[in-house]
């Protein structure tokens, strides 16, 4: 899916090396579009909730993603 939709809008000219992504994401599709993203020269940042699991979070900082991390509020 990552390498899909960024390809195209770079074949549309709606990005272009440089260019920042950002996505809302709570899964594996962040770490899918901060690779993509890397290999393409794109910067992506990632929003995404405090409990979103380490491991993907470091996955996403190895291909130099930038995180905002939101946390969740729970009403007493």
């Amino acid at each position: 899916m990552a390498v899909s939709v960024l390809g195209r809008a770079m074949q549309r000219g709606d990005l272009s090396p440089g260019n920042r992504v950002i996505e809302y994401t709570g899964g594996s599709t962040g770490t899918a579009l901060a690779f993509v993203s890397a290999v393409l020269g794109l910067k992506f940042t990632a929003v995404l909730s405090d409990a979103f699991s380490a491991s993907k979070r470091r996955a996403m900082e190895a291909f130099e993603a930038r995180k905002v991390i939101m946390g969740i509020s729970v009403p007493n």
